[in-house]
């Protein structure tokens, strides 16, 4: 029997979590070396992998801590009371950072387009004309299909996907409660994201007020809960939810569906994909790609364009470099660096190295769990690779907007919580 890791190893995890988020909200505004926190991004996310694949395989003995068996009455009472009352925290603190900080163009601005032109029945992927631009509607459906509910409540848009995370959140705490886990590791964990949150608000304003990322990283959330819990119909559904948000499942996606294949049988994932198939074309090809036909494409060719322009317009730029590459953490910079006289050569470039460093990451990872596969449970090792391929996904990206990174710092908690639940049963 395979001895269990020293209880050091979980705080090794939770360091390397703390290493992300510290980089995110301290060193991209202190350091002068550029490459310094995409760096630190790149060990911590690793070391989060890392730590999360050996408690995977020789998984923490929690039956060694002496508990004291609570009633089921007071480990709800404990867990969810401080989880009400710091979420009433949160939404009284955001009332006041969202006063601060309006609304601003063109994220919000652009949902509330894209929801009043569905409700009134209107064109939704046509131009949208702000005052000295028109932006050219490239979002995916569930990007912003689920800013109906404030839309009809008439409430600004920007609290919704904090609501989305506390659900998600929610939800991985309503999975581990039952669990024979020490309630303090519970509430350590669950509630870690709360004090991530709060660091933001206080530190990185504008990185929080003018953008609605916390939607997919909460849907990222559902999607590693459904996994973990092997949950065929959640799978299909927190998989078209983040496929229809955000790109970054790409090659992750296939290399998904092989592990799937290679432990469950070829049938298994392929009514999975009809599913999601299926669901690509109800919510997204039939209302809107068949109607307008050029609106998929035409939001490419603007997506590139902005790229263009934010390499090479000197409005982007300060000191002479781009901004987003300055205040993001990817190594794109790089490409910038070689040659700033030839901005769209380098651009070329580090598209090419995005491509192709994401899809030899998912076969490395395949190549990975073909040597794990005996040692490691799949969906643990699905999770896992996720965090490794969303961490090289966005280190590579050329338009590294910081707020993306929000991600990769929140998708490190599945792995936390994967990891103290290995092998544990209800109480």
């Amino acid at each position: 029997m395979k001895k269990a890791l020293p209880f050091g190893f979980l705080f090794l995890l939770l360091s390397f979590i703390a290493l992300e988020g510290y980089t995110f909200i301290i060193v991209r505004y202190t350091t002068e070396n550029l490459y310094l926190p995409p760096t630190l991004f790149l060990i911590a996310g690793i070391g989060v992998a890392t730590m999360g694949g050996l408690l995977a395989i020789r998984p923490i003995d929690w039956s060694v801590l002496r508990q004291y068996r609570l009633p089921d009455w007071a480990r709800h009472l404990l867990l969810w009371l401080p989880f009400l009352i710091l979420s009433v925290q949160l939404f009284s603190q955001l009332q006041d950072f969202f006063q601060e900080y309006p609304i601003t163009p063109d994220i919000v601005p652009a949902l509330q387009y894209y929801v009043q032109r569905l409700l009134a029945g209107e064109t939704v992927y046509a131009p949208m004309p702000f005052e000295s631009w028109t932006v050219i509607p490239n979002y995916l459906p569930l990007m912003w299909m689920p800013y109906i509910v404030p839309e009809l409540l008439q409430i600004d848009y920007r609290y919704f996907p904090f609501f989305l995370f506390l659900c998600s959140l929610a939800a991985w705490a309503y999975y581990l409660l039952p669990r024979r886990l020490p309630l303090a590791l519970i509430l350590l964990t669950v509630l870690a994201p709360y004090y991530i949150l709060f660091l933001l608000i206080e530190l990185t304003p504008n990185d929080l007020a003018h953008n609605v990322e916390f939607t997919p990283v909460a849907f990222y959330l559902f999607l590693a809960l459904a996994i973990w819990r092997k949950s065929t119909a959640g799978m299909v559904l927190t998989l078209l939810l983040c496929l229809l948000s955000r790109i970054a499942l790409s090659f992750w996606l296939p290399l998904f569906l092989v592990i799937l294949w290679m432990e469950k049988g070829f049938a298994y994932p392929f009514r999975m994909g009809l599913w999601l198939l299926a669901g690509i074309f109800f919510f997204y090809v039939l209302p809107f790609v068949i109607p307008n036909p050029d609106s998929f494409l035409d939001g490419a060719a603007y997506y590139s364009k902005v790229a263009s322009d934010i390499w090479t317009q000197p409005w982007h730029a300060r000191d002479g470099i781009p901004i987003v590459l300055q205040e993001g953490t990817s190594f794109a910079l790089y490409f910038f660096e070689r040659d700033p006289t030839a901005p769209l050569e380098g651009l070329a470039v580090a598209k090419k190295v995005h491509f192709w460093g994401s899809l030899v990451t998912a076969l490395v990872l395949f190549g990975g769990y073909l040597l794990l596969r005996k040692r490691l449970d799949y969906a643990h090792y699905a999770l896992i690779a996720l965090k490794i391929y969303l961490l090289v996904f966005y280190l590579l990206m050329h338009t590294p907007f910081a707020y993306l990174f929000f991600l990769i710092i929140f998708f490190s908690f599945p792995i936390l919580w994967a990891s103290i639940d290995k092998k544990t049963k209800k109480l």
